[in-house]
């Protein structure tokens, strides 16, 4: 594990924590043949350090915690996971994903290899520093009148999505915005601001792949291999893209009943550790 996973909020409904890339947020389907580590059962050994350690191979009836994760994200990215801690808190956040309620906000930053859907030129865009004013926003704002809409339709395959005709594939929609340009050793790459509205799997990757600007570090949709920085992804199973925020202010009884805040925020940002090498 690349990372300590940190425990952001948690009530006696839910944790919120931040997974650290290079850790599974549910079990893997062939869990037996899987050696990489898992966010539920670190957790409960996180919670509960003086108990004999959990072993993800059993059901957890000899431990007191059990945790029902909510959602997804994947292995190689890092940020905000929801886990309920009773099977009614997770029917009701399962619930609330269901209706769209949850907003979900993420961060990424991309490279630029055949950019085929962009709308701007690159040369006019602002480059992002420490100060920049679109950092304090981010945290702030939804840019709700800004966002490109993207629509795919998905299918996944054994590896990765793929795109396919509307009536075979998942309705795939993601409010998108780029904030500006980095420049990281004297390449530029963008830097994004994301709101998917539906969960398919590797959703915001395919969407970046589908426009010739890979997630840095994501070789496995197109992004370079080579380079210092993308070796040092690779080497610690990570992306650049990083789940930031979680809006609970449009969920069904989640204030009063659930006792959540409105908004949830990691305490650091993933551009951050990006322009302290700039």
């Amino acid at each position: 594990m690349n990372e300590k996973i940190n425990i952001i909020f948690q009530n006696e409904n839910f944790l919120v924590v931040h997974k650290p890339s290079g850790v599974l947020a549910v079990p893997a389907r062939f869990q037996e043949k899987d050696n990489r580590p898992c966010l539920i059962p670190s957790i409960i050994n996180i919670l509960n350090p003086d108990n004999e350690k959990y072993d993800e191979k059993h059901d957890g009836n000899n431990n007191k915690i059990k945790l029902y994760p909510v959602h997804r994200l994947d292995y190689e990215a890092q940020g905000l996971v929801l886990l309920a801690k009773n099977a009614k808190a997770h029917q009701i956040a399962n619930n609330w994903f269901e209706k769209r309620e949850i907003k979900k906000h993420y961060e990424a930053i991309t490279e630029i290899k055949k950019p085929n859907h962009l709308k701007v030129d690159i040369d006019k865009l602002p480059t992002i520093t420490m100060n920049h004013p679109a950092l304090e926003n981010l945290q702030i704002s939804n840019y709700e009148k800004e966002y490109e809409h993207w629509v795919s339709f998905l299918l996944r395959g054994k590896k990765r999505a793929y795109e396919v005709e509307a009536k075979r594939g998942k309705k795939s929609l993601t409010n998108a915005i780029l904030l500006g340009k980095i420049i990281i050793n004297q390449q530029t790459y963008l830097y994004w601001h994301l709101m998917p509205l539906t969960g398919r799997s590797h959703q915001l990757r395919y969407e970046f792949y589908k426009r010739g600007i890979p997630i840095l570090g994501d070789t496995l949709y197109g992004a370079s291999i080579a380079s210092q920085l993308s070796i040092s992804l690779q080497s610690r199973h990570s992306i650049a893209l990083h789940a930031f925020k979680l809006d609970f202010s449009n969920c069904e009884n989640a204030s009063q009943e659930m006792k959540l805040p409105s908004i949830i925020t990691s305490a650091t940002m993933l551009i951050d550790n990006y322009l302290l090498i700039t």
